[in-house]
């Protein structure tokens, strides 16, 4: 291998020998036994001719030392040795080869390089050696060189013997008069090996680059931008990074009206390096977006100023939070701090490999502490069970964004994190790592917690709501019937000898009805729609009253009163209080059972701030300030956190025989006189409820227009009453009660055949009983038709309902007296004497 070979190919100018005539004496002549001619003698025929072969001149005879001549041939032998030894020694790759790829010569650094021996080579079939990517290439060069292009310089790899490829970098030129081609190949591997480790570099860099959350930029001094990432795009609201790229900074002031670029360049230049400066930049629109920068001046081996570069963050929103603070409270500290940005690479196992001081500052840790560390030992508990399937999908995707996973702090606490993730891997595709940046989201993460909550306040009120309309519903429909139970039994008890043993029967079908009237009310309470008859009331002397009515509920409790030292006045509806506070003191009772104990009422006035209001019932949005107050407390058994969420919802008790109803309709009662509830409990340790309600101007209040008296006989003449009712016991009812007083009844189920009623018998009918509630046609659109009929007509109103229930219902009608349901005989009775006298 220290000659070149000059390997036996057909060619121009060359004929075969008479052996190679013949294919058998062809096929046993080795391809590399060339004519026994000397190594630099082949080199000198192959490569060493001059392009033109001009005629040589003749030359005088040389005089060799010792005084012998040297002959033109010996000096032209001695030449061609010397080029053969340098053909040999030579460590790059030099051949001649035909147009069509057939190597003619070929020198003994190529088997140096590659392996393969030139016997090796020369029975290959063409290109076995060449890299399948490179075939067309190196054919288009060939083709080049051939047309006339030369020389030609091209890049390709040959397969190693240990199946490796190396790079090779060709220069050749074309001999067009003998048809060949002369080339030289330096082993280029190792430049190719560096330059790829620039591009994983650079994909690093760009990969940070344009995943980071942060703006970042590069200028040069005369106000050019070099490069902007798609975080400092849309911060600017640009469309691209080229139309950025395309402003000038020196011709468009892009720093107005915080600071100047003047200023801007004289301080970086001065400084070198920029951190934290804070300013108002200009977006596209002509907004402003309030920044912090972090920048540094990059300078020269001369010293001289090549560019800036430096990081934007965007922090408009902490801007204009603490504007707003700085009107409300000049010394509050700050709601929000702009979360740090971090990042953090991964390898295949999960390990950290990398982390920056921006993740460091964020946790809590030290970055020699945490490098190595399985990346899942720093999750909170909750999170680990998802990392797992997280990373796989990121391995599989390539990418991931907007993934929220829980951190542990150094110090221990749950940080909420938001990441951006992206894979790295190498030119065969396979993983190298990830790269991460991170954001702070924790204060967003509570947002939203307290979001769900309110939106779990609102569904807890929408569920009461709808109660409240059912049980304003049942309590209708009960005192219907109510009506006629209260009603036939008192007509019963009239009927009855005094000594009947019925009127016993009798008289308990009255008070199971009156509790059962009281079992309405309650739902009524509670739905807050209950009757209103609102009056100026001192809670002082309300105490004083309230006494006696409930001494009876306290059963072995010490009861004691502490009014106010001062009057407070509230408008409250006095029945309804009454009702609300004899339930809270029976609540109390019962939670001191049978032991001994105190409850304690207090009344007056104190000022609500936002922390006591933090936690009301109803939970609705009340304004800080003095209030009236009722409290109830008592020393008995307490409420854990659970029995305390529950305790106003309807029909929940915690005793065998509660119907779960008082509590629920002390709630209604307070929330329609817009008051709020507070309660203070814990178990073992008693339970206080503050009953909080606006206050009030003093005024008397009126005696009650429709008071009910006895009854007074019956009319001087017959009169006509026409009762118009859905209710089939009610109609009987009044039928037989109002037929007894001496009236002369007509009866109608509904609106459509009352007014046919009446329209038959208008000069005879005297008062218009009429239910308000009706289907079909309802009682007040049965009103306007009687207008019609007869505009002097007179009409009385009924309802389970009242007019604080149904304001609607009763729109257009609140003139018209009106008789709540369910009413006695002798109520009723009253009732209708009085309007016929009124209107006689």
């Amino acid at each position: 291998m220290g000659k070149p070979v000059r390997l036996k190919s057909k060619g121009r100018g060359s004929k075969p020998a008479p052996s190679a005539r013949r294919p058998e004496a062809a096929a046993a002549k080795s391809k590399l036994t060339a004519r026994p001619e000397p190594a630099a003698a082949s080199v000198s025929k192959g490569i060493a001719r001059s392009s033109s072969q001009a005629r040589t001149r003749p030359k005088k005879p040389v005089a060799a030392p010792g005084g012998r001549n040297r002959s033109a041939e010996t000096e032209q032998r001695d030449a061609a040795d010397d080029r053969s030894r340098l053909f040999s020694m030579s460590e790059d790759v030099i051949c001649i080869v035909r147009p069509d790829g057939d190597l003619v010569v070929l020198n003994p650094a190529f088997e140096r390089i590659f392996g393969w021996t030139l016997q090796e080579v020369q029975v290959m079939p063409r290109f076995h050696l060449l890299h399948p990517d490179d075939v067309a290439t190196t054919l288009e060069a060939m083709q080049r060189l051939a047309e006339g292009a030369s020389p030609s310089i091209f890049e390709n790899r040959y397969r190693c013997r240990d199946g490796s490829y190396r790079w090779l970098s060709w220069n050749t030129v074309f001999d067009r008069e003998r048809g060949l081609v002369f080339a030289i190949a330096h082993d280029v591997t190792l430049r190719k090996r560096n330059e790829e480790d620039l591009r994983k570099s650079e994909e690093r860099y760009r990969a940070l680059f344009e995943d980071a959350i942060l703006g970042i930029y590069r200028t040069t001094p005369d106000g050019r931008i070099l490069s902007a990432n798609t975080a400092l795009v849309e911060m600017l609201g640009y469309e691209n990074v080229e139309s950025l790229k395309a402003i000038n900074l020196e011709v468009l002031d892009y720093f107005a009206p915080s600071y100047s670029r003047t200023q801007f360049k004289e301080k970086i230049e001065r400084e070198d390096v920029i951190r934290g400066e804070e300013g108002a930049w200009k977006r596209k629109d002509g907004s402003i977006v309030y920044v912090r920068e972090n920048a540094r001046c990059i300078r020269g081996a001369d010293g001289r100023v090549r560019y800036y570069e430096g990081s934007v963050e965007d922090i408009s929103d902490r801007k204009r939070a603490e504007a707003a603070l700085r009107e409300s409270e000049a010394n509050f500290r700050r709601i929000y701090e702009w979360l740090p940005l971090g990042y953090q690479s991964l390898d295949g196992d999960g390990r950290l490999l990398d982390v920056n001081d921006a993740w460091c500052r964020a946790l809590g840790y030290r970055r020699e502490d945490v490098i190595g560390r399985s990346f899942e030992n720093l999750l909170d508990a909750s999170a680990r069970l998802s990392f797992a399937d997280c990373f796989a999908r990121l391995k599989e995707a390539g990418s991931l964004f907007g993934v929220a996973i829980d951190l542990v702090s150094g110090q221990g606490e749950t940080r909420h994190m938001q990441f951006n993730a992206r894979v790295e891997h190498d030119a065969e595709g396979r993983f190298i790592r990830t790269h991460c940046t991170m954001h702070d989201v924790t204060e967003q993460a509570r947002l939203d917690q307290e979001r769900r909550q309110v939106e779990t306040r609102l569904q807890q009120a929408q569920k009461l709501e709808s109660l409240s309309v059912l049980a304003g519903g049942v309590a209708h429909d009960f005192n219907n019937l109510l009506t006629g139970i209260i009603g036939y039994a008192s007509l019963m008890l009239v009927d009855l000898p005094l000594r009947s043993p019925l009127r016993h029967q009798a008289e308990q079908i009255l008070a199971a009805s009156r509790r059962a009237a009281g079992l309405a009310g309650q739902m009524l309470a509670f739905s807050g729609r209950g009757k209103f008859v609102l009056q100026s009331i001192d809670l002082s002397v309300l105490t004083e009253n309230l006494q006696e009515l409930v001494a009876a509920a306290v059963g072995h409790a010490r009861l004691e009163f502490r009014p106010a030292s001062e009057p407070v006045w509230i408008e409250v509806d006095l029945d309804q209080l009454h009702q609300a506070l004899l339930n809270l003191v029976a609540n109390a009772a019962e939670a001191i059972g049978k032991e001994e104990g105190r409850i304690i009422v207090r009344t007056g006035k104190m000022a609500a701030d936002r922390e006591f209001l933090k936690e009301v019932y109803p939970d609705e949005p009340l304004p800080e300030g003095e209030y009236a107050f009722i409290e109830v407390e008592d020393s008995g058994c307490g409420m854990n956190e659970a029995t305390k969420a529950r305790v106003f919802d309807p029909f929940f008790s915690t005793k065998f025989s509660g119907r779960g109803l008082g509590l629920a309709a002390v709630l209604g009662i307070v929330r329609g006189h817009n008051g709020r509830i507070k309660i203070r409990t814990a178990p073992g340790q008693g339970t206080t409820f503050t009953l909080l309600f606006p206050q009030a101007r003093p005024y008397k209040s009126n005696e009650a227009a429709d008071r009910i008296g006895d009854v007074k006989g019956a009319p001087a003449r017959r009169q006509t009453i026409l009762v118009i009712d859905d209710e089939e016991i009610v109609r009987e009812l009044a039928n037989s009660v109002l037929g007894r007083a001496g009236y002369r009844v007509i009866l109608a189920k509904d609106g459509h055949e009352g007014l046919e009623a009446f329209s038959a018998a208008r000069t005879e009918i005297d008062l218009v009983f009429l239910d308000l509630t009706m289907p079909r046609l309802s009682g007040g659109q049965a009103y306007k038709q009687l207008r019609l009929l007869k505009p002097e007509v007179r009409v009385a109103l009924t309802s389970g309902y009242n007019r604080d229930e149904r304001p609607r219902a009763f729109e257009g009608l609140t003139h018209l007296p009106f008789i709540k349901k369910p009413y006695r005989p002798d109520e009723l009775t009253e009732f209708i004497r009085r309007q016929l006298e009124k209107n006689s």
